[in-house]
């Protein structure tokens, strides 16, 4: 049975997480964090989603970022997942790694506005 497809809107909050398969490939080292910061910068180049807020757990991240091109939002972070597994292979040394679990959980965030004074 196929998936079904996701629908993205342009200018709604999401929050992306993709977690790893096992173990933890995202230690808190200094160049670790500058690995990540450094794919996040270079898959933004064409600004695809305005990045809010990351975190980078263990084995996961919870990425919270506005599409501003629904269409865009798919290939950011399939780039984002191709670009860790590149820079964690070349770390180890190996020429085949799968990393990912599953499919990457996309959460629309649902926002309220109070209006003050009423």
């Amino acid at each position: 049975m196929p998936k079904s497809r996701r629908e993205f809107k342009s200018g709604h909050l999401y929050e992306i997480c993709f977690r790893a398969r096992s173990g933890i490939p995202f230690v808190v080292t200094e160049y670790m964090k500058l690995i990540i910061e450094s794919i996040l910068a270079r898959v933004q180049r064409d600004y695809k989603v305005t990045l809010c807020h990351y975190i980078w757990m263990g084995s996961h991240p919870h990425i919270l970022s506005i599409f501003r091109d629904a269409d865009q939002a798919r290939c950011f972070y399939m780039e984002v997942e191709k670009k860790l597994t590149d820079a964690i292979k070349r770390l180890l040394g190996v020429d085949y790694l799968n990393i990912w679990k599953g499919c990457p959980v996309l959460n629309k965030v649902y926002t309220s506005v109070v209006a003050e004074g009423g």
